[in-house]
């Protein structure tokens, strides 16, 4: 099991949403993987961080990478919640798959588990803000769904024009008016699904603007969303204030890596 499997493995377990803490641990991961790839590829690189270079297990490092993303997205899950899931995932198959907190093995995993916690908020450069897609995109089709006037597009940016800052929106803010657009329930729906699955590979998550991923994530869920037709991506990308041929770029990125995950997964 690859390491993005296992995270999503523990996640599924431990319950986290898919739209927040679980994309979060998944970004941290994948930067993580970027740095141990380079600390293999150039060991000798000046200014590299001292301490990281260790034989430290690496799915101990990517249990860390959920243990942070809970603590960063205010998830309610405790240390040992994410150990105990971590370790039944390891071994479900084994006559005992749970943790006693009598043990002292469970008190040196948890050693190991805070200290590797330390290794990656330096490894992240303690830089753990994570900005996803997902309310994004909840606002994009609210915008959407009234009429694109040329008045309204050239009005400025939709996006930056809200009722509410972006740090404030939620999914809940957003449940009356789906329920009242059935329409834009599929394509919110589909959009929703590219952008958990933007988090299974590096290409789509570390690279791309977020505001441009979730333009993305609705223009690929447009062209399989048959109500939705009449949207086209240039709409899309006016409401977003976003370049089309960055959008393009994305959603074709987007489509290679969806097919590779597809491909692995037959």
């Amino acid at each position: 099991m690859d390491h993005v499997s296992w995270i999503l493995s523990v996640a599924q377990v431990l319950e986290l949403p898919r739209h927040s803490s679980t994309a979060v641990a998944l970004h941290y991961w994948h930067r993580v993987a970027v740095f141990l790839r380079n600390e293999r590829e150039y060991p000798q690189q000046e200014g590299q961080k001292e301490g990281v270079k260790s034989a430290l297990d690496e799915k101990l490092l990517a249990c860390a990478c959920l243990l942070l993303a809970c603590k960063n997205c205010e998830t309610n899950r405790r240390l040992r919640h994410v150990l105990n899931a971590a370790f039944w995932i390891e071994h479900s198959n084994s006559a005992s798959p749970f943790l006693n907190t009598d043990d002292e093995m469970y008190w040196q995993l948890k050693d190991s588990l805070i200290a590797a916690e330390l290794i990656l908020v330096r490894i992240l450069a303690f830089d753990t803000h994570v900005e996803t897609p997902h309310a994004y995109i909840i606002h994009l089709l609210q915008m959407l769904s009234e009429p694109l006037s040329e008045h309204s597009l050239s009005s400025g940016c939709l996006l930056c024009r809200s009722a509410k800052p972006w740090t404030d929106l939620t999914c809940k803010d957003s449940a009356s008016f789906f329920l009242a657009n059935e329409n834009y329930t599929r394509l919110a729906q589909a959009s929703w699904m590219n952008a958990n699955d933007v988090y299974l590979n590096p290409r789509t998550c570390l690279i791309v603007d977020v505001r441009v991923l979730a333009a993305a994530c609705v223009v690929l869920a447009a062209q399989s969303a048959h109500p939705m037709q009449l949207i086209s991506r240039h709409q899309i990308c006016n409401a977003a204030r976003v370049d089309d041929k960055d959008v393009e770029d994305a959603v074709c990125n987007m489509s290679k890596v969806f097919q590779e995950v597809h491909v692995q997964s037959v």
